[in-house]
């Protein structure tokens, strides 16, 4: 990544001054934010221009050491080659929580000092100071003791006033503020941003909403953006990756992030709040949406307060629905409870290798886990366990070989194979899925 002004960082490089940042997350986040952490960390969650890892890794300096669920060290492994395990020999280590998707001062020159051990209104942790001594015992202990362990043994404290923070607490909360956290980000003014620079011409047919005084349009190298194209920075910044394509007759809409290598469907709108990452294909209306990663929704439908994974293949005409007719907040599924979330602009939560048929319909609050493909007519459950096809009829648990014959086909389309550290995780789920439909059923 790189260097972003202190303004625009997710997090505030005085909390990692003279420290080694240690990511740390507890065994609660599959469930509180399923189906999104069932084969990654949750540090990997993509929020606002770049994942929380990238993020701390750019307001720290370097790479940071990483304890994550037990049966993910594997795979952080393979994710991050480069990480290191042991402490450096001199100096802190601050423990983050990997849900903190920011943590900044509202005003840059007018904040508390952070206390050693800050948790939050639920006594979770969220960020604790250590000197390098004490931290070499803690760092034994895998990410949920870790937590444990440094409020039992801290002086522990609120976060003081002036501090803003974003938690991942449910699955909800990344989506809900990432266009404030867009905003924030893109707001850099520089020659340079994340390896793309201000669009100066636009070029012929190309429609910029506001020339003057609106805000920045970054661009990366082999960026087209065919004639036809509306670019609305008249309602804030967008950032378009390198090697991406525009198609024309879209209009792009501020606050907005298309990563890398992303294709732009001839008349696509994508409103703002958007965040989509590497090699997604993008169609129909689309606002207010995170998208991981290695994706397809290029169709028409709509798409709205939503957050998917990778390898998701959304048919034709699939939409859901992000506000129900009576106006009421939505409730979404979160383990075994139905919660309140509060809001009431809530769309869906689509996993990692899921896909839908042409035609699908979802409901306001639809969770859908890994692994499952829906089809027929009408709207399937607003929650979909993992690996479960069908469609508005109860949907059946299929066979894992299915599910992973699937996966490696859309993979290769992109260059990309199914690793066997993740064919063991989705094993590892699929046991803990057909285990939960064997209770049910007496």
């Amino acid at each position: 990544m790189s260097e972003l002004s202190v303004e625009n960082s997710a997090f505030h490089p005085s909390l990692f001054e003279g420290a080694t940042v240690c990511l740390l997350e507890d065994d609660e986040v599959e469930t509180d934010l399923f189906p999104l952490t069932v084969l990654r960390p949750v540090w990997d969650l993509l929020a606002g221009t770049g994942t929380i890892l990238e993020h701390v890794r750019q307001a720290s300096g370097a790479m940071p050491l990483l304890r994550p669920r037990e049966h993910l060290r594997k795979r952080c492994t393979e994710l991050w080659p480069e990480v290191r395990d042991e402490a450096p020999a001199f100096g802190d280590i601050v423990f983050l929580n990997g849900r903190l998707f920011e943590l900044r001062p509202e005003r840059q020159n007018d904040f508390a000092a952070m206390p050693t051990t800050v948790v939050d209104d639920a006594g979770r942790l969220l960020l604790a100071r250590r000197p390098v001594t004490e931290a070499n015992r803690l760092l034994k202990e895998p990410g949920n003791r870790l937590a444990s362990l440094l409020v039992q043994e801290g002086e522990v404290a609120a976060l003081p006033t002036g501090w803003r923070t974003g938690l991942a607490r449910q699955v909800w909360d990344v989506v809900l503020a990432n266009s404030e956290l867009l905003r924030t980000q893109l707001g850099a003014q520089g020659d340079e941003f994340l390896g793309a620079r201000p669009l100066r011409d636009p070029g012929a047919g190309v429609e910029v909403c506001s020339r003057r005084g609106g805000a920045t349009i970054f661009v990366g190298s082999g960026v087209k953006i065919h004639p036809g194209v509306v670019l609305g920075n008249h309602a804030g910044p967008i950032y378009i990756g390198a090697g991406s394509e525009i198609m024309p007759h879209s209009y792009l809409e501020g606050p907005l992030f298309v990563a890398s290598n992303c294709v732009v469907s001839a008349g696509t709108r994508l409103r703002g709040g958007c965040s989509f990452g590497p090699l997604c294909k993008l169609g129909g209306e689309i606002t207010q949406t995170i998208v991981q990663g290695y994706s397809n929704k290029q169709h028409e439908g709509f798409l709205g307060h939503a957050h998917v994974g990778q390898w998701v293949n959304l048919g034709a005409g699939t939409t859901n629905s992000n506000l129900k007719n009576n106006y009421s907040e939505v409730k979404v599924r979160v383990g075994d409870r139905l919660m309140e979330t509060g809001h009431q602009h809530i769309g869906c939560f689509i996993g990692d290798h899921a896909k839908t048929a042409i035609g699908t319909v979802l409901n306001t609050g639809t969770v859908i886990g890994i692994g499952c493909n829906l089809f027929d007519a009408g709207f399937p459950p607003r929650f979909v366990p993992s690996f479960h096809w069908g469609g508005a009829e109860l949907p059946v648990p299929v066979p894992l070989g299915r599910v992973l014959e699937t996966a490696r086909l859309m993979m290769a389309r992109r260059g990309k194979t199914l690793t066997e550290t993740e064919e063991e995780l989705m094993h590892r789920h699929y046991e803990i899925v057909i285990r939960s439909e064997k209770e049910k059923m007496g």
